[in-house]
């Protein structure tokens, strides 16, 4: 994926998310969305799967991590094409207001 590119849609990610109310803090593809009223953080990156860029959730799992160990990477699960800022800034919205989603394949 071009560098720009990238920078263009995070920038157009964390714009749309900042419009929501929440904190945004851009660390080169990922996004956190920090939401300070209910105590939620989520994490997402852009990345490309099977050669299309898109929004994937950065999930730390319950895995232990031993004292002095490198944290384990998180798993990533791809949730929206990058140029869909609207839906993916909406999902993002949505956890980090605690509210739960039904499944897409509901």
């Amino acid at each position: 994926m071009a560098d720009q590119r990238e920078r263009i849609l995070i920038d157009r990610l964390s714009a749309a998310l900042e419009e929501r109310g929440l904190r945004v803090r851009v660390d080169g593809a990922c996004v956190t969305a920090t939401n300070a009223d209910a105590r939620l953080i989520q994490s997402v990156r852009l990345q490309d799967i099977d050669g299309e860029p898109m929004w994937c959730w950065l999930w730390l799992g319950p895995r232990p991590v031993i004292r002095g160990e490198p944290r384990p990477e998180p798993d990533i699960e791809p949730f929206s094409p990058a140029a869909e800022i609207g839906y993916a800034a909406r999902r993002i919205a949505n956890v980090v207001a605690g509210r739960v989603e039904e499944s897409a394949d509901a």
